[in-house]
């Protein structure tokens, strides 16, 4: 639980909660609740989350998963965030394509053949990040969900990466 206080500043920041569904205003009780909801995920087999975390200084700096996953049919979706101060240090990037090659090589077990990764058509960073983790663009998914603040419908652009042998 050390990495609370990083967790609460990155979730803090608009330019994450945007894209990113957590209860505002976030603080260090849902942070903790977060991390024992990640924790929980791995036990179930369900999700297995990441901390980014920069090597020179051991700094949390962000965080990746992949979640939804669905043994029977090899899937599961990925999600990143990555701190504001920390962004274009690639961190998103290399962390995203690390977690899908650990998801599609079948570490740990894992037998997934197919990620998706969602963005919504106005995150141009975020697409990017995709793009260059190896992800090809599928299809844009209209009014697929609604906001979870504001009740705004949203589109998402959803992207995979499969197995090479899949």
């Amino acid at each position: 639980m050390r990495d609370v206080a990083a967790i609460v500043a990155g979730f803090g920041d608009d330019s994450v909660t945007r894209w990113f569904p957590v209860p505002l205003p976030f603080d260090r009780t849902q942070a903790t609740s977060y991390v024992r909801d990640c924790r929980a995920g791995w036990q179930h087999g369900v999700q297995a989350a990441f901390a980014i975390v920069e090597h020179a200084s051991g700094r949390l700096v962000g965080g990746v998963d992949v979640d939804e996953i669905d043994h029977a049919a090899g899937t599961g979706d990925v999600g990143y965030w990555v701190a504001a101060e920390s962004r274009g240090n690639g961190y998103a990037t290399a962390a995203v394509e690390l977690v899908a090659r650990w998801a599609l090589d079948g570490c740990d077990g894992l037998d997934v053949r197919r990620l998706t990764l969602l963005v919504e058509p106005e995150n141009a960073a975020s697409i990017a990040v995709a793009e260059r983790a190896g992800f090809m663009e599928d299809v844009l998914l209209r009014a697929h969900d609604t906001d979870w603040r504001d009740g705004r419908v949203r589109d998402f652009i959803r992207f995979i990466r499969v197995r090479a042998d899949a």
